[in-house]
């Protein structure tokens, strides 16, 4: 990478903050980061060499759009309560609205087997033993309530675009919490970046729903990505395993080792990869200053066509390969992109996607 210094351009090495090997694509070999802009322009033309003025160059700002509340209308929320999470492995926290798999004490009826010694005399079935004379005992299902993650990516890469991510993120988040409340789980919502950055209590049943929206409204961006040390932290502090659903642009070191800690806890988990289109395509050409959003360092390049050509299939196959790593280790992976509607997704990806039934 270079940068003008003084007149004179000095070649050094790409800083070790830029972390993305996926996307080495400069000539160079230094790692481009995704341009990561708020408010104020983070990616700028350089000024011309010869500017005596030392003015700086055309600035591009990349403005994020307003996140947006995190409630819904009425007609939404109704149509919400008839949604309920899948979950592979049923591993509750108290009788609720889902059946188990586990044989228990309910009144949900399951099947029947003949009587042994030590059976509850109260499960006999009376009726079949006045028709055979033989002595069967009813079986019934337990319902639990599903423990569901919802872990939200609150670092600074999340906190862009042209609708921003981390926006995006707490609505779905929030959307996920409500259908899962009105079907009796239990929701624990945390926000995280380089560590647990805040993580709700329990919250239980379909009232205590604004106290879900609140906590994920209250969401705000940190500042560096390391995925892998929060996940391994967040599997470290909870000791009630569920379905944990990672909400994230994935943009950070140590994704595949954090979902990995969750697994040896015995969690079942869920990625909702956020993506950007402008992460997928960019349209830049031309001589641009690239800014890291969580590390402030630059990169210096020259966008040309066979640039732009290899950051594509680099960015393609880095997708690929995350899902292919997830779907080998039994976590379901679902890409959310968004420029797709929340309802949309709601009701045909996720529920294709066997997240959402």
């Amino acid at each position: 990478m270079t940068t003008a210094a003084a007149g004179q351009e000095e070649t050094r090495q790409a800083p070790p903050g830029l972390k993305l090997p996926w996307f080495k694509i400069a000539g160079s070999g230094a790692n481009w980061r995704r341009i990561l802009g708020n408010g104020s322009g983070l990616l700028r033309r350089p000024s011309d060499a010869g500017n005596k003025d030392g003015a700086p160059g055309t600035t591009t700002a990349l403005r994020a759009e307003p996140e947006g509340p995190t409630v819904f209308d009425d007609a939404f929320l109704r149509r919400l309560e008839r949604l309920q999470l899948v979950a592979r492995r049923q591993q509750g926290t108290s009788f609720g609205g889902r059946r188990s798999r586990q044989r228990g004490s309910s009144i949900e009826f399951a099947d029947y087997r003949e009587y042994a010694v030590g059976d509850d005399l109260r499960n006999i079935d009376w009726n079949i033993y006045g028709r055979s004379d033989r002595l069967f005992v009813k079986l019934r299902e337990d319902e639990e309530s599903l423990l569901v993650h919802l872990i939200v990516d609150t670092s600074r890469s999340m906190d862009w675009g042209e609708v921003s991510k981390l926006g995006h993120a707490k609505r779905l988040a929030s959307a996920i919490g409500y259908a899962g409340l009105c079907s009796s789980d239990t929701i624990v919502g945390a926000g995280i970046s380089d560590r647990v950055a805040t993580a709700s209590p329990p919250i239980r049943g379909k009232a205590s729903y604004r106290r879900l929206f609140q906590f994920f409204g209250n969401l705000s961006p940190a500042w560096h990505t390391d995925l892998g040390t929060s996940l391994r932290a967040y599997a470290g502090s909870h000791r009630q395993r569920g379905l944990a659903v990672i909400i994230s642009d994935l943009l950070g070191p140590g994704v595949h080792e954090g979902i990995g800690a969750l697994l040896e806890r015995g969690f079942e988990v869920a990625v909702m990869h956020v993506i950007d289109q402008t992460e997928m395509d960019p349209d830049l050409d031309g001589d641009l200053d690239v800014y890291d959003r969580e590390t402030g360092e630059v990169l210096r390049i020259t966008v040309d066509d066979d640039l732009a050509s290899r950051y594509r299939v680099r960015v393609a196959t880095w997708l690929a390969e995350t899902e292919t790593r997830c779907i080998a280790r039994q976590v379901r992976y679902i890409p959310i992109s968004t420029t797709t509607p929340i309802e949309e997704f709601l009701f045909h990806d996720a529920r294709a996607r066997r997240l959402l039934a």
